[in-house]
């Protein structure tokens, strides 16, 4: 296996050049994979659509021949890349080699819609990219420089932390309630009550939101908190009237909803996906009263 990691890595340039940005390693052992297909060809599949698009790209941005590019980290949907070109990093979100084509492009509308009217909470793709004979399909982001993950393990909440060697660090009981409140508020606030439209399909408990790195250096409130946090996933977009979102909230919240299988998820929680640690009553209605107030202003 490292023989042959070593060769894609010389014969696709650049695919990997270690920083603490991430999780380390090519991603082999986080690919999300169907029964007939295996690990190392798919990583090739891969690697060849990361090389071929960025080797024809014409824009100017990444008119770089010294670009590289380094796995960081992973979801149920898509592995994530840093790309670097011209001294700028981009973050770089393929498809999953089991995700069905087109999930990865309704994401990257998803979030190019929620952005207009939500700029500074929603991180805005840039471009999207696919190749239907590889099954594959990408799109590329603003990176957040070492922005940590926000997400639930056993039964605590906290961050993962990048540097100096990726780890899961708490959160203290305070920032735990800040934090939980504020991706709750983000959610009502970033609802569309124009159209009637809210993010669904959430894995809000394994880092669909973030906190910029600057976060930690900050008296931790409320507002210092939604300053720095940005929702980076949308995987979909529900019809529905806002008191009914917010009773789902409700709902949903205060539950586990962590599910092994797909054959396993509760058909009922159509928001709060795979979260492994409920939020307190407590910070669930902050959280509402924030969004309302901030969906006001």
């Amino acid at each position: 296996m490292i023989n042959y990691e070593k060769n894609v890595m010389q014969e696709h340039q650049a695919l990997l050049e270690p920083e603490a940005l991430g999780l380390p390693g090519s991603g082999l052992q986080y690919q999300k994979i169907a029964p007939d297909q295996n690990y190392l060809d798919e990583l090739q599949i891969t690697r060849s659509f990361l090389h071929n698009t960025f080797k024809s790209m014409t824009e100017p941005e990444f008119a770089d021949k010294n670009m590289h590019i380094q796995f960081i980290n992973y979801g149920d949907t898509q592995l994530v890349y840093v790309l670097t070109a011209r001294n700028d990093k981009y973050a770089v979100l393929v498809g999953q080699p089991v995700t069905n084509f087109g999930i990865v492009r309704q994401e990257y509308d998803n979030l190019c819609d929620l952005a207009v009217k939500n700029p500074r909470e929603v991180v805005t793709p840039i471009y999207y990219y696919s190749d239907v004979n590889a099954q594959r399909e990408l799109y590329i982001a603003p990176y957040l420089m070492q922005a940590r993950c926000i997400a639930s393990q056993d039964q605590s909440w906290g961050i993962y932390v990048p540097e100096p060697d990726y780890h899961f660090q708490e959160f203290t009981e305070q920032e735990k309630s800040i934090v939980n409140s504020c991706m709750i508020a983000l959610l009502i606030k970033l609802f569309d009550k124009e159209n009637n439209l809210g993010i669904s399909a959430c894995k809000i408990g394994g880092g669909d939101f973030v906190l910029e790195k600057e976060w930690s250096d900050r008296e931790v409130t409320y507002e210092s908190t939604l300053d720095k946090m940005k929702l980076i996933a949308a995987r979909e977009l529900k019809p529905m009237k806002q008191n009914d979102y917010i009773e789902h909230i409700k709902r949903e919240f205060s539950q586990s909803t962590y599910y092994n299988s797909e054959k396993d998820r509760d058909q009922s929680i159509i928001i709060n996906w795979k979260s492994r640690v409920p939020m307190t009553k407590e910070e669930i209605e902050t959280g509402i009263s924030l969004g309302l107030h901030l969906s006001e202003k």
